[in-house]
């Protein structure tokens, strides 16, 4: 987390030096008057003028304050769709294609990634759902799904914050960072395994939470198991999480006086029962689905990832793919791509080498707050790229250039730059915290870095499938903060 910080830090000059200098100019007025506020509320009065305010943000009215801001951030997002729907020229443009009936630019595609064969047929029903509609229609009624994913985590996460955290107010800052990093920016118009891994993240973390406090253990054992298989099949890495799970169960639950009281040989029972039932009947409808052909004998096997993860800067590699396209037999792809591994940890010369390798692969995962948009070939393609007007719009003025998705507003990438930084800050105040549901996080958090470095990375869009973990983490790390805050300044005797 600590190199994480360091390069989201680094990349901040590049942005600075972009940005106007009217957004310099309305920066340092934000800040000045942020130090005045500060200064005015060290003054008692001004201080209980300010909670009294905040009280009434909190008070029984709060529903309705929300719920306007609910509808806006809403209102916003379907803006966004409206004037910058349209096809992505890689993965999740192939698989809304296909999902349609169309002709794809890459034969053979779900043969070599059989892994987002679950995704397709989601969509696929969606598609039939809607009676069939046109890609452009489509495109957009995906994109609508995409939102209720992500905005259905944002309100997850407040529940599960609203349980974890003492002080309710904090979890105002977690929304905020959530809001501003995922839910606010143009990735609903990207209807991937990335932000549906978001949700299925954020469901796992919930239903792990109620099997731990709940007396009905058996029903969310139920939950649990299934959407373990369901996120198997759906991005393998989303398991992670209850890997995760898993050893905070065996080196602190097998000793927990509570946990022995309530454990049941049933459950376990309960547990192989529907695990063998759901990974089953998943496993049988994907392989025996009618809807594409698919080459078994094609598929990239794990090394390939692996081999792909170890050059450059971690991230997808043309000549990989090429190489095992050129081998039609599985075996020997296999071991060409163990033999391609080999030269490369050979080709570092030192474990040292390879140590820093790791190091700058880390942070091409995980520093980049726009999670890398635009970054993967022709990102998207709003419907009407050429129309001048549309391209005049602010939507697609922040989120493309010439028609074409791409990183291109320099003030918006500072602003989330900014909160990904402090996002990972908090997170660091939780090093201390050995609570179960924090070791969970952490557990989940690490893993899925690992898995990153040792697969294929180099972008910080993969990130995103994690991001509610990093969300709760730096929310229970914000309350640490302020503890720290308010116990100096009783120190200080300062009112």
């Amino acid at each position: 987390m600590l190199i994480s910080l360091i390069g989201a830090i680094s990349l901040l000059p590049n942005i600075m030096s972009n940005v106007s200098a009217e957004f310099i100019a309305v920066l340092t007025v934000i800040i000045v008057l942020i130090y005045i506020f500060f200064e005015l509320y060290r003054i008692r009065k001004v201080k209980e003028k300010v909670l009294d305010i905040l009280r009434f943000v909190t008070s029984k009215k709060k529903f309705y304050i929300w719920l306007c801001v609910g509808i806006l951030i809403v209102l916003w997002q379907l803006y966004l769709i409206h004037y910058l729907a349209g096809i992505s020229y890689w993965d999740p443009g192939i698989i809304e294609m296909t999902a349609a009936r169309k002709r794809v630019w890459v034969v053979g595609y779900f043969s070599t990634n059989p892994n987002n064969i679950l995704i397709l047929l989601i969509e696929h029903a969606i598609w039939v759902i809607f009676n069939r509609p046109s890609v452009y229609l489509f495109s957009k009624i995906l994109s609508v799904v995409n939102l209720f994913a992500v905005d259905s985590s944002l309100i997850i996460i407040i529940y599960l914050l609203k349980k974890l955290l003492k002080r309710k107010k904090t979890i105002f800052f977690s929304s905020i960072c959530f809001t501003c990093l995922i839910v606010l920016p143009a990735w609903i118009l990207i209807p991937y395994t990335d932000t549906f891994g978001l949700f299925m993240t954020c469901i796992s973390v919930l239903f792990i939470y109620k099997a731990y406090i709940s007396d009905k253990k058996n029903i969310w054992i139920v939950f649990n198991v299934v959407t373990f298989c369901v996120s198997y099949f759906f991005k393998p890495s989303l398991v992670i999480t209850y890997v995760a799970a898993l050893l905070i169960l065996i080196t602190t639950g097998l000793s927990n006086i509570r946990y022995k009281k309530d454990f049941k040989v049933s459950q376990l029972l309960l547990t192989v029962i529907v695990l063998i039932v759901s990974f089953g009947c998943i496993k049988f409808t994907i392989n025996n689905q009618k809807f594409i052909k698919v080459d078994n004998s094609k598929s990239e096997p794990l090394t390939h990832f692996v081999a792909m993860g170890m050059i450059r800067s971690g991230g997808y590699h043309l000549p990989d793919v090429q190489m095992d396209a050129r081998i039609s037999n599985p075996q020997k792809r296999n071991q060409a791509n163990i033999k391609l591994i080999k030269k490369r940890l050979t080709d570092f010369g030192s474990p040292f080498n390879y140590e820093k390798f790791l190091i700058r692969k880390q942070i091409n995962n995980t520093a980049d707050g726009t999670f890398a948009w635009g970054v993967d070939g022709i990102f998207l393609k709003p419907y009407s790229s050429n129309n001048k007007k549309l391209n005049d719009t602010f939507a697609r003025k922040m989120f493309s250039k010439n028609g074409v998705a791409a990183p291109n507003d320099y003030e918006y990438m500072f602003l989330v730059q900014f909160v990904w930084i402090i996002v990972l800050f908090m997170c660091l105040m939780c090093v201390t915290n050995s609570s179960w549901i924090v070791q969970l996080l952490k557990y989940g958090i690490v893993g899925f870095f690992i898995f990153l470095l040792i697969f294929e990375g180099g972008r910080s869009r993969y990130v995103i499938q994690f991001l509610s973990l990093i969300i709760l983490l730096s929310g229970i790390g914000f309350e640490k903060f302020i503890d720290i805050l308010n116990t100096k300044s009783s120190n200080t005797g300062v009112n």
